[in-house]
């Protein structure tokens, strides 16, 4: 008799790697029930109880009986982790049990990311990248995502995100800043370094929680994330995302039962980033826009960041996000909000406040107040944590269909002798050419203007 066993919420989380303990493997030859281990990808050791089986997958684990728990660790050469976890209760009699599961990397502490983030540089910006999905996340407790210049410690983000919102199995769905526990890493980013350059690829998974599966919430989302710096563009780093619905592929359903085989479709959809700066201090940030360019920008409001090196505690860099490309029919969407997270009503949760969520990220009701143009949201009316977010749609990504969004984070300083340090620059009008902040931003205009030159790099 043979049996076939997914794997559902007992997917292993920061596997931490272990040591071999040869004395207490167990043997090929015992009797009892057999459970033929397989995994995606192939070439993960495995173990039962946390004991060593000197097996890899696929293979067969025979002599079990009674409740064990089935673990499948795979290491990249990075030394990071993926495997998933399964607990079975066999027999003990003569049948065979077929489990086969994603190998997957998810973190849910800042201690977590922390070990497994790496800092990478292709021009002056020295970015971190988390393979658990997220991207220029140190650990999310402030600054240390995005250094400029890479030679100094001068912060400028604490993490962004890739965001979905949509409909989703009748109800309203959306990915927000800091849902890092819906992220599931796969197997393995690659890092292409050259003299002067680098490109990195990594994939995730849009996955809830064990305790949140059962909620019609964001899901079944594969991002795959392209990310390339180079000298040749300097202070600008290019990322393009793909989102596909996996939702009806049967590898993710091992991992996700509720979903139905046929999969579900992703409606009135918007695909993004959510990039949270932190300028020096976070909380004295504002935000702005520069709608022709289909820009969204941050500054520390006193241009004054006193901790800074390199000479630039009075002329701290302002940080861009600018959407380059967007799918065919869709509209780009800008935001700025300040970020509470101590109160969902600005920074909404996957699993809590999806709703809000959405109507943020689709420009359909954005926070108060709103600019009259469509293309831009919320204009905070003071300083603070600013989050900023830029997406495309409305699309329907039905089970298989996928669609992509090119955005450039962009650094430059203000513009010599165009603002006053230690005084507070209001943003005025992001429609007006004629504002000061639009002459302070002059050099950040440049720089995403130059970061066209790298979208022939995805091509």
């Amino acid at each position: 008799m043979r049996f076939r066993r997914l794997i559902t919420g007992s997917v292993l989380f920061a596997l931490a790697a272990t040591a071999c303990r040869e004395d207490d493997s167990i043997g090929p030859g015992a009797g009892g029930t057999r459970a033929h281990v397989t995994s995606d990808p192939p070439g993960a050791r495995i173990r039962v109880d946390d004991r060593n089986t000197n097996q890899v997958t696929p293979d067969t684990i025979r002599g079990l009986n009674g409740q064990h728990d089935i673990t499948v660790v795979l290491v990249d050469s990075l030394d990071t982790t993926y495997g998933y976890n399964a607990r079975i209760d066999f027999p003990g009699t003569d049948t065979t049990f077929d489990i086969h599961g994603p190998l997957l990397l998810r973190c849910f502490e800042p201690l977590c990311y922390r070990e497994v983030f790496r800092y990478r540089a292709g021009n002056r910006v020295r970015f971190a990248t988390n393979p658990a999905g997220a991207i220029f996340l140190e650990d999310g407790t402030g600054g240390m995502g995005l250094l400029w210049p890479g030679t100094t410690s001068n912060t400028y983000v604490s993490g962004g995100f890739p965001v979905v919102a949509g409909m989703m199995l009748g109800d309203t769905v959306a990915l927000g800043a800091y849902d890092t526990n819906y992220f599931a890493g796969r197997p393995a980013p690659t890092v292409s370094e050259g003299e002067d350059s680098i490109a990195v690829e990594q994939t995730a998974w849009v996955l809830p929680p064990s305790t949140l599966l059962q909620l019609r919430t964001v899901r079944g989302i594969r991002i795959d994330q392209h990310l390339i710096a180079t000298a040749r563009v300097e202070d600008v780093v290019v990322m393009r995302l793909v989102f596909t619905n996996i939702t009806a592929e049967p590898l993710y359903q091992t991992v996700d039962p509720v979903v139905a085989a046929t999969g579900a479709t992703l409606s009135a959809g918007y695909i993004g980033f959510v990039l949270d700066p932190d300028i020096g201090t976070p909380t004295d940030d504002a935000a702005s826009y520069d709608p022709e360019l289909d820009m969204v920008f941050a500054y520390d409001a006193r241009f004054e960041e006193l901790n800074f090196g390199g000479g630039f505690n009075r002329r701290p860099a302002l940080i861009g996000m600018r959407v380059l490309d967007s799918p065919p029919g869709t509209n780009v969407v800008l935001s700025a909000w300040i970020g509470q997270l101590t109160d969902v009503s600005m920074d909404w949760r996957a699993g809590q406040s999806e709703g809000i969520g959405w109507l943020n990220l689709s420009g359909t009701q954005p926070f108060q107040p709103v600019h009259a143009d469509p293309r831009i949201g919320h204009l905070p009316p003071s300083p603070g944590d600013i989050r900023l977010s830029a997406t495309a749609g409305p699309l329907v990504l039905a089970p298989g269909d996928s669609a992509a969004i090119t955005i450039a984070i962009v650094l430059a300083e203000p513009a010599a002798d165009s603002y006053d340090s230690g005084l507070t620059l209001d943003p005025g009008d992001p429609t007006d050419v004629t504002r000061r902040l639009y002459t302070v931003a002059a050099n950040l205009r440049e720089r995403a203007l130059a970061a066209e030159a790298l979208m022939a790099s995805f091509r």
